[in-house]
């Protein structure tokens, strides 16, 4: 799907715990997070990601959770790693240890807008903790609004694959606005104008 390489910017090599390489990766590196789109290779806890920089200057970071996913049509199958910045580890026993809480929210709802670097380090779509909640159900909606709708089959099973990845999106810890705009963004335009779709468009605005 070409909106899925377009966002992956970023050259990484990936360094397996053996010491083997795997140079050339294109991946898309967030917050404590790694997208890659490429289920050909195999990635484990405990690896290690190498993210080329300007200057010739690197980023490490340790994989803490790999998250593969399978692909679904024309969705590639992929990573999305829980990942920690190499030189925060204190030591190498560090590495079994599960990530420790942040208290970093994710909340979403209608007309919301990102709080970036707000007081209390969250991402703040509506101050609602009910927000989640409100997107899932908004989800569901979709997806019989869809199926009741006269919506060619390729287009509902696109919608549908999309909708399956948003949704995965929304029940991780830290939600990806960008992929989830990207995804409502390139659904059919027929899709868009579902009643519970077009909510779900002004939710990521």
């Amino acid at each position: 799907m070409m909106v899925f390489s377009q966002m992956m910017r970023d050259t990484l090599t990936l360094i397996k715990q053996d010491g083997s390489r795997q140079e050339g990766i294109k991946g898309s590196v967030q917050k404590n997070r790694i997208y890659i789109h490429n289920g050909d290779i195999s990635i484990e806890e405990g690896d290690e990601i190498i993210r080329a920089m300007p200057g010739g200057k690197n980023e490490e970071y340790i994989v803490i959770e790999p998250g593969f996913y399978q692909g679904l049509g024309s969705i590639p199958a992929g990573y999305q790693m829980d990942v920690k910045r190499k030189s925060s580890f204190s030591n190498s026993t560090e590495k079994n240890q599960p990530q420790s809480v942040t208290n970093t929210y994710n909340l979403f709802g209608n007309n919301s807008r990102v709080n970036h670097q707000s007081t209390d380090n969250s991402y703040n779509y509506t101050g609602s903790t009910e927000s989640v909640k409100e997107i899932l159900q908004l989800i569901e909606a979709a997806r019989e609004q869809i199926k009741s709708t006269a919506v060619d089959k390729s287009e509902v099973q696109t919608a549908n694959q999309s909708l399956e990845i948003i949704e995965s999106q929304i029940k991780t810890s830290e939600p990806s606005k960008p992929i989830i705009k990207t995804l409502l963004n390139a659904l059919p335009d027929v899709v868009k104008a579902v009643p519970a779709v077009v909510s779900l468009i002004e939710s990521f605005q």
